[in-house]
């Protein structure tokens, strides 16, 4: 399992996240990647999905027909945590691809949480917690979301910094 660190971010054009999402698709089909999990979608950013919907699909296609030597890649999406905004994942080009798996986000209960997107295109879920309880590894130094100094700062381990949502359940 794999995943690459984009520069995904509000201020990053629409052409630019499809580029990092082409690049990424070359590096795991070169390197034998079996799992591919990806914490974000498009419809974080205003998005017009018609533009880029096709680009999208001919790259996921590619990853599960290419990928493992004509065996596949397993293409993980975080469903999105937009229930409250009634979004559904049929909104969503990478959730609702037939060559990825949408994931939804549980609670502490085995339950769904208030704000995992719904839709028939969700596969499986897992937990992403509710309330806000997941523990993690974070990007050492300032680049990471506690700036704790030494290995203190290596950890979430504030309100603010838990990593959860149907993000933290798709490398689940």
């Amino acid at each position: 399992m794999t995943s690459y660190r984009a520069p995904l971010d509000e201020t990053e054009t629409d052409d630019l996240l499809l580029a990092a999402y082409r690049l990424a698709s070359q590096k795991l089909l070169g390197s034998g990647v079996d799992v591919w999990s990806n914490s974000w979608g498009p419809s974080l950013w205003p998005f017009s999905l018609q533009d880029y919907q096709q680009a999208y699909l001919d790259v996921s296609r590619s990853v599960a027909e290419q990928g493992r030597e004509g065996l596949g890649v397993v293409t993980l999406f975080a469903a999105g945590n937009a229930r409250t905004e009634r979004f559904d994942t049929a909104d969503n080009v990478t959730d609702a691809m037939p060559w990825s798996i949408a994931v939804a986000a549980s609670d502490q209960k085995g339950g769904l949480t208030s704000y995992s997107t719904p839709g028939a295109a969700l596969l499986i879920t897992a937990p992403g917690s509710d309330p806000r309880t997941i523990v993690t590894t974070d990007r050492s130094g300032s680049d990471g979301y506690n700036t704790a100094p030494g290995e203190a700062g290596n950890y979430t381990n504030t309100d603010e910094s838990y990593f959860n949502g149907t993000s933290s359940a798709t490398p689940t």
